[in-house]
């Protein structure tokens, strides 16, 4: 390969160009040419993902339209290189070369007809000298940046809509998403700490990609997911400010009130507009949600059935209280002092959970009855219940039960 050919691809002695049959992937090498400005493989039945644009310094016109490429496209990288001016040697009056940078004019962007996922960069419309861009017939999601405007002259499709056309677009931003920024629709949360809290307030930390400092972010606490764009309305949708960290990474959310929600509650930020600007509903969701589980605080626990049973563990405990919730994986019972204090717990309603009983650590056969506090945690320990049941640790089964078949004292069947 040749690229010292006036910035032009060079393979074989004749210019890489449209058409050619080309079939297989790109060569990563295409991709880490500094003084390529013009790239066109259009009408081929090239495959795969396309490398990093961050080394193509020079590039201002890329045709990879109508192929079979896929994946998503390295938006970030491509947009610093476009806007990176042209360094060219020139003499000055005195006969001495120096180098001229110039920013780079007409910018030809051509990415249809192919099988491209992902979103959208808003800063692609950013770019002032682009004047062609195709994206129609691939597969991106999210939102078509809302400045597109008609500074965009399309050379395959005349009108801007059909250029754009055949995606998985979300609805067209509104008039919100202008004041919020670009930038900031595409928001990605990856995680909610905890995942369990207590009503009536939430104190939750979302983590995620492309968070923004942007006045007006809240955290939406939700009963029912919605999408993107959506209205965040009371009392469906509760918010409270949400502050990015140093790190870039993290929003700590304010206490919400949530005391009407109970179980599984989705998180997921939203925009509060200027109500000045904004016609309708002023709060609209601008990402995803990630669920979490809420539950009533402190249960209470007042006794344990049945009360005794033997060493090895194994049998079925029923757990009486008051304020049990549903947490799932995290509804454990605890039993103090004995190895493993940690069992899972199954919900039966808001008084009554079940749990095994676990194995004595060390049995002391001159102590045969071993009385042991029990308790339950609806978030795997971060928390217990008020109040505690005695559980006792017995050598044998109960005396009724050791003629007849395996019950409730001994479901594992192994009476002694």
């Amino acid at each position: 390969i040749n690229a010292e050919y006036m910035g032009v691809l060079i393979m074989n002695g004749s210019p890489l160009d449209a058409e050619m049959r080309l079939t297989g992937t790109i060569p990563r090498s295409i991709f880490a040419l500094p003084r390529l400005e013009f790239l066109s493989l259009q009408f081929n039945e090239l495959e795969g993902h396309l490398d990093d644009f961050s080394k193509m310094k020079s590039l201002r016109s890329l045709h990879l339209n109508d192929n079979k490429l896929n994946g998503s496209i390295h938006f970030k990288s491509l947009l610093k290189t476009l806007t990176k001016p042209i360094v060219v040697t020139e003499l000055n009056k005195f006969g001495e070369e120096m180098e001229v940078a110039y920013p780079k004019e007409d910018l030809h962007l051509h990415f249809e007809n192919n099988q491209f996922t992902g979103t959208i960069a808003g800063g692609v419309a950013e770019l002032s000298a682009l004047t062609e861009l195709g994206l129609g017939n691939n597969q991106f999601t999210g939102y078509i940046p809302p400045k597109f405007n008609g500074q965009l002259q399309w050379r395959w499709y005349p009108e801007n809509a059909t250029a754009l056309a055949h995606n998985a677009w979300l609805p067209p931003v509104a008039d919100w998403a202008e004041e919020l920024g670009a930038e900031a629709t595409e928001l990605q949360i990856t995680r909610a700490m905890p995942a369990v809290v207590a009503r009536p307030k939430a104190n939750v930390t979302l983590t995620g990609e492309n968070f923004q400092d942007v006045e007006g972010i809240h955290c939406a606490f939700m009963a029912a997911p919605a999408g993107i764009g959506g209205p965040c309305e009371d009392p469906a949708c509760i918010t409270a400010p949400a502050t990015l960290r140093p790190d870039g990474v993290t929003y700590d959310c304010a206490a919400a009130d949530i005391a009407h929600m109970l179980g599984t509650v989705h998180v997921t930020l939203a925009f509060v507009a200027d109500s000045f600007l904004t016609a309708g509903s002023k709060t609209h969701i601008i990402a995803n949600s990630v669920p979490i589980t809420v539950y009533e605080p402190r249960p209470v626990v007042y006794e344990v059935r049945p009360a005794v049973s033997r060493w090895q563990g194994c049998s079925t405990l029923t757990v009486v209280g008051d304020q049990f919730a549903n947490t799932g994986a995290h509804l454990h019972c605890l039993f103090d002092g004995v190895n493993g204090t940690r069992t899972p717990a199954r919900f039966l309603n808001r008084t009554a959970v079940t749990c095994p009983t676990p194995p004595l650590a060390t049995p002391n056969q001159s102590r045969l009855f071993v009385p042991v506090p029990v308790s339950v945690t609806p978030n795997a320990g971060n928390s217990t219940a008020t109040g505690r049941a005695t559980f006792t640790y017995i050598p044998y089964c109960p005396l009724t039960r050791v003629a007849g078949p395996a019950g409730e004292h001994c479901p594992c069947g192994q009476c002694e």
